[in-house]
């Protein structure tokens, strides 16, 4: 079967299971938004991303680190092996976290402490493993179960009066589906103590694709955090609508990723075959576009009532980003299949830095356009630097 056969094949597939991923988040805001102001879901949602950066950092490597070796991943000893680290791993840093929010809590208000919840409720999520493997109607099942509990939980209790409990709710979701699945898969929820030598050895080995990970999880979740801090709860919580158009067309970039990744496990000719794919991410980026600007279009009437009457300007700029989001993805692709490490993490650290000055002085300039606008211009330089160094 053709390259661009099995890509659509397996896109299909993960998009499935990024609809039900992403259709449930969406529903869940706009009901907090419904029931909340939007500056209350700007403070929510930031606290939300800061602990999911924290969470992503508890991950160490994972899953950059599966990417190379996916295919070694079908052995249980060596898939035990691993999945046993990042648990040891995750506990760790969520035990050191856990303990600061406690030293801390007289300074934190209501919604910081209750959000440490999102950071414990990722503790046994193997979703990054299923995704590597290409487990993906187990994906599909296993986030269907998250976010249907989390929405029926939310719908039913929180209101303005208890609003604080929101990511607390999110977050026991996620750890109770998570441990009833590891139980039916047969997954270990526990973890073997490895001597510290050794795991000190392991954390050494692999520090860069570590800095990449956290360089990354900031990048995908500053943006929210950033605007609470220097522009207040309502600019977040604005900003907060367009990161969940982005994260959807993230969604689409990752499920690219992983559609064309297992291509290159058993080929000799794998910088061939991922560019082969450029012309099928071109296709579907045309098209995501075109189907945004006319959902918009279509429901602008709807959008301004729930909003504002600049949220749907501020959607039809950000759709430039989704450009270079999808058009990067092969060249990142090729980066790591090759272990070109140096040259992931230099790239994000321009990112970063892109970012994080763009939102800060775009924002004081130009407010919600200015920081919309710098999500476009580190996203384009992002793509500029994977293909020129590729």
């Amino acid at each position: 079967m053709e390259i661009n056969h099995l890509l659509i094949k397996r896109f299909s597939l993960l998009s499935i299971v990024q609809v039900v991923n992403s259709v449930f988040p969406i529903a869940l805001y706009l009901l907090l938004i419904d029931r909340l102001s939007i500056s209350t879901v700007g403070v929510i949602m930031s606290w939300q991303m800061v602990f999911s950066i924290l969470a992503s950092i508890s991950n160490y490597n994972f899953p950059t680190i599966l990417i190379p070796i996916a295919e070694k991943l079908k052995s249980q000893r060596i898939l035990f092996v691993y999945w046993n680290r990042l648990l040891q791993i995750r506990f760790f840093v969520a035990g050191i976290v856990t303990f600061i929010t406690i030293i801390c809590i007289g300074f934190l208000s209501e919604v910081a402490a209750l959000s440490l919840m999102i950071l414990i409720g990722k503790l046994f999520n193997p979703s990054a493993y299923f995704i590597v493997l290409s487990k993906n109607r187990l994906l599909l099942i296993y986030n269907f179960c998250i976010r249907l509990l989390s929405f029926i939980i939310v719908f039913l209790f929180v209101t303005k009066a208890t609003y604080q409990w929101t990511n607390f709710i999110i977050g026991c979701s996620e750890l109770l589906i998570s441990v009833i699945v590891l139980k039916q898969i047969k997954w270990s929820i526990g973890f073997k103590f490895i001597k510290v030598s050794k795991l000190f050895k392991f954390l050494k080995r692999e520090r860069l694709p570590f800095y990449i990970q956290s360089v990354n999880a900031l990048i995908i979740m500053i943006t929210i955090p950033l605007s609470h801090l220097f522009f207040g709860a309502y600019i977040a919580g604005v900003i907060s609508v367009v990161e969940k158009m982005l994260m959807l067309v993230r969604g689409i970039s990752g499920n690219l990723f992983f559609s064309v990744l297992p291509e290159t496990w058993h080929k000799n000719d794998s910088r061939t075959i991922v560019l082969k794919s450029i012309p099928v991410f071109q296709k579907i980026t045309f098209a995501i576009i075109l189907g945004s600007v006319a959902f918009i279009f279509l429901f602008k009437a709807i959008i301004i009532e729930k909003f504002s009457a600049e949220m749907p300007y501020y959607l039809l700029l950000a759709i430039v980003s989704f450009i270079p989001i999808i058009l990067s993805t092969p060249f990142q692709l090729l980066c790591f299949k090759f272990k070109r490490f140096k040259t992931i993490f230099y790239i994000s650290k321009v990112h970063l830095f892109t970012l994080v000055i763009g939102v800060v002085v775009f924002g004081k300039l130009f407010g919600v356009y200015g920081i919309i606008s710098s999500i476009i211009i580190h996203e384009t330089s992002c793509y500029y630097l994977y293909r020129r160094l590729n």
